[in-house]
């Protein structure tokens, strides 16, 4: 069995592509893990934090113009009593607002289930991908540079074996038959 070794190059490529690789790989895991951390704890934590303290403000400002609403209602005297129109469109609106509150609080335990369904598999798969490029992809360099000292050695050896059985095995050249 005779091989003819060119180039090492491409596989010396393809070695530094793999270990690139690895590296971008478990990069990419660990920001995907990460991401997928943050929002959990945002839909867990920070959002139904936010609303709730959202909700307790809009029930203060509702209570306080219920309060100033009802005073003004009050207010004895036919003429003289002050017109509540505006007072009770703002009511209105904060009441809405105690409700939107509160629907965003119900969103966020939906929208926490849901992620948790959600970063499940991603997060296996992340760990899977992380697995390949912190254990396989590194083996498969390692042969890879493996391959590559063994064949350096055979194009080493390759020329001068080649050269001494051609000399050998070569007769001399009939000079009625052209060159090949």
């Amino acid at each position: 069995m005779q091989g003819n070794v060119r180039s090492i190059t491409v596989i010396r490529d393809l070695n530094v592509a793999v270990s690139q690789l690895a590296n971008r790989l478990t990069e990419i895991s660990f920001d995907l893990r990460g991401e997928a951390q943050r929002a959990l704890q945002w839909v867990s934590s920070e959002a139904p934090q936010y609303w709730r303290y959202e909700q307790k403000l809009a029930s203060q400002r509702l209570k306080e113009t219920e309060d100033t609403l009802a005073s003004m209602k009050a207010t004895v005297g036919g003429r003289d009593k002050p017109v509540t129109t505006e007072l009770e469109q703002r009511v209105a609106k904060i009441r809405h607002r105690v409700q939107v509150c509160e629907e965003k609080l119900q969103l966020c335990k939906r929208w926490h289930t849901e992620l948790l369904r959600g970063a499940d598999p991603l997060l296996a798969a992340a760990a899977a991908v992380q697995q390949q490029a912190e254990t396989e992809l590194p083996l498969a360099a390692n042969q890879l540079d493996r391959l590559i000292r063994a064949l350096e050695q055979y194009a080493e050896v390759a020329p001068a074996n080649t050269s001494n059985s051609n000399s050998r095995n070569s007769e001399p050249a009939d000079p009625n038959e052209p060159p090949a």
